[in-house]
Parts: C-alpha cells; sequence; structure tokens
C-alpha cells in the first residue's frame, strides 16, 4: 500500500489518509467480507436500478453506447450501495464524485512529478490542517480514497470481460446456459447461485490473464536496504513490482498460454484436490494479479 500511496504522490493528492490508522482495513476485513452474501440481493436490486437509468431505450434498434463510462458508473453506484447504503448510492453528487476523483487523480500526478518537493508548499499546508478519523469530511474522504482501489479495477475487469465475451461469442450458450440452470436451482440471486458459476468464474479469471489491467502487481517500496540471496541489492526507497502477466504466459505455467480457454480454469477445478482453487477471487505464487498473501488486495 505504501508504494502506491508513493506513486500516487499521497500527501499532495490526500489519497496518504489510507497510511492514517488502519480504521478502514478492519472495517473492510471484520464487517464488509463477513457479510459479502447479504449484500447479493441489494447490490442486484441497485444494479437493475443502475440500468434503468443509464442504458439508453433500444426497443426497435441498435443503440451504441460507450461501455467504459456507463459500466464506470455501475460500480460506482454499487460500490455506493455496499460502503455507504441505499441513499448515497442514489446521491448523484456522490456518484458524481466517486467517478471524477480517480480520474482527476491520475491526471493531476503527471504534472505534478515535474516539480520538486522543496515546492511543494500545498504539502506543508496539509501536513499542518490533518484532520481526525472521526470528523465526516475525514471518513468521506477515506470512502473516496478507497474508490481508487474499487472503481478503477473493477470497471476495467467488468468492460474487458465484456469484450472478450463479444469477441468469442461460442460462449454465449454455455455462459447463458449456466446462469439460468444456477438461477432456477437457487430461486434467485444469493451466494449459492454465484459459487455455482463456475464457468463465469473461469472466463473472467481468463481475461484478466490475457488482458490484465497492469503488467506489474505486488508494488512494493523497500523501507530499509535489502540484499537477495543473488547479490542484488534494492537501497531504501527502491519501488519494485512483479511481472504478473509474464508470468501467466509462461508455457512452463499455463498451458498453450496464447490461447484463449475461457473455460480454461473450470477445466482445472474439476480434477482431484482442485475444486476450490483458481477462482477468480483466489491468489498464489504465480496468480499475483491480486497479489498474495495477507494483504493480497492490497496491491
Amino acid at each position: 500500500m505504501e508504494a502506491h500511496i508513493q506513486t500516487l504522490l499521497g500527501p499532495i493528492t490526500g489519497t496518504d489518509i489510507l497510511l492514517d490508522g488502519d480504521l478502514h482495513t478492519k472495517v473492510l476485513q471484520t464487517k464488509l467480507t463477513p457479510n459479502l452474501g447479504h449484500l447479493i440481493g441489494p447490490l442486484k436490486e441497485e444494479l437493475e436500478f443502475a440500468m434503468s437509468m443509464e442504458l439508453p431505450d433500444c426497443k426497435d434498434e441498435w443503440v451504441e453506447i460507450q461501455m467504459h463510462g456507463i459500466i464506470r458508473r455501475f460500480v460506482a453506484r454499487l460500490s455506493a450501495r455496499a460502503f455507504t447504503g441505499p441513499i448515497a448510492c442514489r446521491n448523484e453528487e456522490w456518484v458524481a464524485a466517486n467517478t471524477a476523483y480517480p480520474t482527476n487523480i491520475f491526471t493531476t500526478i503527471g504534472p505534478l512529478r515535474m516539480f520538486p518537493s522543496f515546492m511543494h508548499l500545498l504539502q506543508w499546508m496539509l501536513d499542518t490542517a490533518k484532520p481526525k478519523d472521526a470528523a465526516p469530511a475525514s471518513l468521506a474522504h477515506r470512502l473516496l480514497a478507497l474508490s481508487l482501489g474499487s472503481l478503477n479495477t473493477t470497471t476495467t475487469a467488468a468492460v474487458q470481460t465484456l469484450y472478450d465475451i463479444c469477441n468469442h461469442p461460442e460462449y454465449f450458450e454455455p455462459l447463458r446456459e449456466e446462469l439460468l440452470d444456477s438461477l432456477t436451482a437457487n430461486g434467485g440471486w444469493d451466494k449459492a447461485t454465484l459459487s455455482k458459476l463456475h464457468g463465469f468464474d473461469s472466463f473472467m479469471k481468463e481475461s484478466q490473464r490475457v488482458n490484465p489491467p497492469s503488467y506489474l502487481s505486488f508494488n512494493r517500496v523497500v523501507r530499509k536496504p535489502l540484499t537477495l540471496s543473488d547479490g542484488t541489492r534494492f537501497p531504501k526507497g527502491t519501488h519494485f513490482g512483479m511481472p504478473a502477466y509474464s508470468i501467466l504466459q509462461d508455457p512452463s505455467i499455463v498451458e498453450n498460454p496464447t490461447e484463449f480457454d475461457g473455460f480454461r480454469y473450470k477445466k482445472i477445478r474439476q480434477q482431484p484436490k482442485e475444486a476450490n482453487k483458481h477462482q477468480y477471487a483466489s491468489t498464489d505464487s504465480n496468480n499475483i494479479h491480486f497479489g498474495h498473501g495477507n494483504l493480497s488486495l492490497a496491491i
């Protein structure tokens, strides 16, 4: 996390609030994650509302849409429903702030990097006027900072998955059939329904393998001088990452890596003792797009 905040010029952009205590981490780990199953119904409801608001009418003819922008607003609404409840997620000002904040951050840090640290008057002002964790403005700020991690990555993954489905129409029917069978068996959307969508889960993981959001992952910063076993030295302050994309293009790790196989991981999970492995959100030493270890999503 510290490496990401440094890259984002945290003291200037305000993203360093995520390093100022672990309030958000505790809440995500101890409150949000254990209750994900209870959120499926509300998120389904919110997605249906978002679709009715964001998608144009297309009863009689094809309508061209800008997929990335629409999916981005879907994700912002759903994230707000999970993080803040049913009122804020339909507050246009809050949705607009969530969608604009990451964009503003990434367009700002480029020009700001051209200025040396001794010219950062704004940083000195921010350091002097640090808000307290309990202040409403601080909590809102922390939620906006969290949108950097949830909005861009989720939007990119969803849009790329849709593009890959369109690019491989042979998966239309098997994916649709799997979805209908699971919905029928469980009587609607719940955690059990989602857990049976092995084909969808596999397709998303393969989409991420072939078209990842970034070629590097596991970004870290060296806090004190480090020497590896082969003698390679990293001075304090060095930023480094792992080649997440290249690892999964290695034929010694992935069979036929240049081939897009949407059900690659579904077939692997059908092998003995592999049923609970190779899921979209799972990580291992070869699958590190979400990082790996105790802070696997803090990539």
